[in-house]
């Protein structure tokens, strides 16, 4: 009776961690060959990529950052033009003192300074109409020496005064003080120069930073000298 074959063997396989192993030692020597220059050729291509890709996508990402900055430039760009149209000086005229005495003179000062409050309230409701201004409505306006002092003459009654410099304020709202106290006002402010000799005055819109404390921090823009400022 012929002798039986013997059976085949088979190897279990290995754990993950000990296939790769496992899978070596069943390869040909030519098979292992043909395993290292393919893993060479792939490392290769690898390094190649990332000789091309590398530089590509540090191009896009400076590319990226070079219109992020563009485009911050651009709106602080639009914003300070912006600013500045709010914050020129618009400027009139009402009656000339020159060659006036006594009441008559009294007379044309009290209407020209009447001529500078007008044209503040007048500018105020014209913002508020464009939507620059929120904060109206606005009912009147009042403009007093600039930098207050005590005891001072409101600037009409005071000949010694040829030139003024106001500070005003566009009024939504007047509040009553207690017990007796004088009452704020609120509302938007400006600033002005008149001339009561020429007749001439010009005022500006005070841009002011938005948010709590604003008032007392420097604007954003400087107050031009046509409305008695220093720029």
């Amino acid at each position: 009776m012929p002798a039986s074959p013997p059976p085949d063997r088979y190897e279990p396989l290995p754990g993950l961690l000990g296939l790769p192993a496992h899978l070596w030692r069943k390869l040909s020597a030519r098979g292992r060959r043909a395993t290292i220059v393919l893993g060479l050729l792939v490392a290769l291509l690898g390094a190649i990529g990332i000789v091309f890709v590398a530089p590509d996508a540090r191009r896009t990402e400076r590319a990226r950052t070079a219109r992020q900055d563009a485009a911050i430039r651009a709106a602080a760009f639009a914003r300070r033009e912006r600013l500045n149209r709010e914050a020129r000086p618009r400027r009139s005229r009402g009656p000339s003192g020159v060659g006036l005495r006594g009441a008559a003179q009294f007379k044309a000062r009290r209407t020209l300074f009447a001529s500078v409050e007008a044209s503040i309230l007048a500018d105020a409701r014209a913002r508020t109409r464009t939507g620059e201004l929120r904060g109206g409505p606005y009912r009147t306006s009042a403009c007093f020496t600039y930098p207050k002092g005590l005891d001072q003459r409101p600037p009409p009654e005071d000949l010694g005064l040829g030139i003024a410099r106001l500070e005003c304020l566009a009024v939504s709202t007047v509040l009553p003080g207690d017990d007796g106290a004088r009452g704020s006002l609120v509302g938007q402010p400006y600033r002005a120069r008149v001339n009561f000799a020429s007749g001439r005055y010009a005022w500006c819109k005070i841009v002011q930073r938005p948010g709590e404390g604003a008032i007392g921090r420097p604007a954003p823009v400087r107050i031009s000298r046509a409305c008695g400022g220093d720029s």
